[in-house]
């Protein structure tokens, strides 16, 4: 019997389409996947579709994987959304401007199927606790507030309002 929850949805950018494709196949039996080919196209497709990650390449027609990671954590509705380098750049300043950039994994080419499945799922499963946490905070908060409010009106109940200002 299959699952009815959907399946977590990856963005692919490179513009290599054979190397997006495979990294698609690669992927298809867990997640459901998107390809953009350019920077400029990650962006609009990412901030309309909205992933659960993205496995985004450095070198692309347009303009960098680094200037597109910076452009997704700029803008509100996809800066959570947690970015992995793929690329075949493997020096160690790469990968430093990768993660300034806002990315939280870096993978030099040629991947290891097996560990990127790894590392994906680990993100996800990190990313989906973070927002668990920050839901249960906010619920918190919201309690929080209710019970302020609550003894506010009961103690001017109480007490009279004697026009005392509030601290």
């Amino acid at each position: 019997m299959e699952s009815s929850e959907p399946r977590p949805l990856i963005a692919i950018v490179d513009d290599d389409l054979a190397s997006a494709n495979l990294l698609a196949m690669v992927l298809e039996a867990d997640y459901d996947s998107f390809i953009a080919t350019s920077g400029t196209e990650a962006i609009a497709m990412i901030s309309r579709r909205q992933p659960d990650l993205v496995l985004l390449d450095i070198m692309l027609p347009d303009i960098s994987g680094y200037e597109t990671c910076v452009a997704l954590q700029a803008e509100p509705a996809t800066s959570k959304i947690p970015v992995i380098f793929i690329t075949g750049l493997e020096e160690s300043e790469n990968e430093e401007l990768g993660f300034v950039a806002g990315a939280v994994d870096y993978q030099s080419k040629p991947i290891n199927p097996g560990i990127l499945k790894v590392r994906i799922a680990r993100i996800l499963d990190n990313t989906m606790y973070i927002e668990f946490l920050e839901s249960m905070l906010s619920q918190k908060d919201l309690t929080l507030n209710m019970f302020r409010d609550s003894a506010k009106a009961m103690l001017k109940r109480s007490t009279g309002d004697f026009g005392f200002s509030e601290s």
